[in-house]
């Protein structure tokens, strides 16, 4: 698939994305298949029809952002499907962790030998 002038291909996805109901629709209207998914940083964000609609259109991965953008209803077709489901809550305690670990480190008052 060859995508030609970025610009258009911009004005073409948010033209179709006023006219859904959500993003996620725009792959069934494309008839474009999906690989993985990242939604983030909006909360219920995919919904239960939005869930089917990945799944139908082969997507294997969920790997979910901040802001939990997932609602339950979304949740049970990938847990039923058993692709591989990513709750952001899971994902994200790595970048938790690493910032504490890194706010210890640069504390003056500590002096750490590596």
């Amino acid at each position: 698939m060859e995508l030609g002038d970025p610009s258009i291909a911009v004005v073409s996805a948010n033209l179709l994305t006023s006219l859904v109901a959500s993003m996620w629709q725009v792959l069934v209207l494309r008839g474009d298949k999906c690989d993985l998914a990242m939604p983030s940083a909006t909360r219920n964000e995919l919904n239960g029809e939005d869930a089917k609609i990945l799944l139908a259109n082969g997507c294997i991965p969920v790997s979910e952002g901040p802001k939990m953008p997932s609602t339950p209803e979304a949740i049970d077709p990938f847990l039923d499907a058993t692709i591989l489901y990513v709750p952001g809550k899971a994902r994200n305690v790595g970048g938790v962790s690493d910032s504490g670990l890194e706010m210890t480190h640069k504390a003056p008052k500590l002096d750490w030998q590596l």
